[in-house]
């Protein structure tokens, strides 16, 4: 059972957490039904407005990871939600009048993506201001529960609202959630010591914050194993839904139960954390993420040459549990190794870096299967998943007692 953090402004960041994660999944399942349903979109238009919601991450990242270090967190995250209401609520008026089209959905879909984007950037920040060192690994894990639940039953509601109410219902959810996380981010009483205009420029605060990552022993390894990790997960993404429905023939339903134990290996794996916490170094609790993403591209490829649907749904499950022991300890790690006042531009940092090696994960992915078919974009997946195991095997982290021994010079 994960242990409870018993400061009120960390229950705060936890349940605004919770909304936020809510809001995002909802509206991340809304948008392309509203797409399809209203705008008539095809393939090429949903994937549109993929690109829109994605675009913030390359254009804000940086500029809100300087901004995050100079500015109040919690008020930075609930601006962000607000923002997301407004945007919310653009939508809703055009979908009641009639008047909602394919461009105008892109626009709310990249307005509302800024929300996001404060709240995945300031909050590590936030954390460690507001929770002490040792409490961290289970602050985190309470985080990454949260958002594992949000995106397990957010998109089921969404679903259910689109379709049994209209397509403002998804909407109109989504919209609470975020006002309601707003005004819980507005009451987290952050100490005035963490941020603060300081006399950096922001382009030379960057040039620090990347400073760090790259003479960072740890810090470096980890942005690679994500980086790595992130590309392959997204070439299994490109073709993952194909893949189920077209060769092996699932139907429908299968497959959504198949895709929906990705969230249970989440939804496990934080649970279940605080016991691998205990029983083993915090080095090899990180490498187990690693580790699972190499056996689910396995079962994969073992699926793909049996046709069995069973290695399938093995794979997911694996895939859910192993990277949420790594995002907690890999954030935890950041959190104890980057001075507080440059938390934000670093989280930023490797914002933009993981996700933006996503796209490129998705057209390699892409590429493999128009030139060899899903075997071979199987395959490479599988390499992907081989080569960011070896990564972490290869690295320091394996080293890494406890939290407690990593020092700010990334050496445990």
């Amino acid at each position: 059972m994960v242990a409870p953090v018993s400061t009120a402004s960390f229950r705060g960041l936890a349940w605004s957490s919770f909304l936020a994660h809510g809001s995002e999944q909802v509206l991340f399942t809304s948008l392309p039904l509203i797409a399809v349903l209203i705008a008539g979109a095809d393939a090429t238009g949903t994937g549109l407005l993929q690109v829109a919601q994605t675009l913030p991450y390359f254009l804000l990242a940086l500029p809100l990871g300087v901004l995050a270090d100079r500015t109040n967190r919690a008020n930075l995250m609930a601006t962000g939600q607000l923002l997301r209401v407004l945007g919310l609520a653009c939508g809703i008026f055009l979908v009641m009048s009639g008047q909602l089209d394919l461009v105008a959905l892109s626009i709310i879909g990249a307005f509302c993506a800024v929300g996001t984007l404060t709240f995945v950037i300031a909050s590590p920040a936030l954390l460690p201001s507001i929770v002490s060192r040792q409490d961290t690994p289970g602050a985190n894990t309470w985080l990454e529960l949260g958002r594992s639940i949000a995106m397990t039953a957010g998109p089921a509601a969404a679903g259910l609202l689109v379709a049994r109410i209209g397509s403002a219902a998804g909407l109109a959810l989504a919209l609470g959630l975020s006002l309601t996380s707003a005004v819980i981010f507005v009451a987290i009483k952050e100490p005035a010591s963490t941020h603060g205009r300081d006399s950096i420029r922001p382009f030379r605060g960057l040039v620090d914050g990347a400073s760090i990552i790259l003479h960072n022993g740890l810090l470096r390894w980890v942005v690679s194993v994500a980086l790595v990790f992130n590309a392959s997960a997204f070439a299994l993404h490109a073709v993952l839904v194909v893949f189920l429905a077209d060769i092996l023939g699932a139907s429908g339903t299968l497959v959504g139960s198949i895709l929906g134990l990705l969230g249970t290996g989440m939804i496990v794996a934080a649970l279940t954390a605080p016991v691998f916490h205990r029983a083993l170094p915090m080095g090899i609790v990180m490498i187990i993420g690693p580790a699972c993403g190499f056996l689910s591209a396995a079962l994969m490829v073992l699926t793909y040459t049996t046709e069995s649907w069973g290695f399938a749904a093995a794979g997911m499950l694996i895939f859910g549990f192993g990277p949420v022991l790594w995002t907690i300890n890999s954030m935890s790690l950041m959190q104890a190794i980057v001075p507080r006042h440059q938390l934000g531009r670093v989280s930023g940092l490797m914002t933009l870096a993981t996700f933006g090696v996503r796209p490129l994960g998705a057209l390699l992915g892409t590429l493999a299967a128009s030139v060899g078919g899903v075997g071979l974009c199987l395959m490479v997946v599988a390499l992907g998943f081989a080569a960011q195991l070896l990564l972490a095997m290869l690295s320091p982290i394996l080293s890494i007692s406890k939290l407690d021994d990593v020092t700010e010079t990334g050496r445990a």
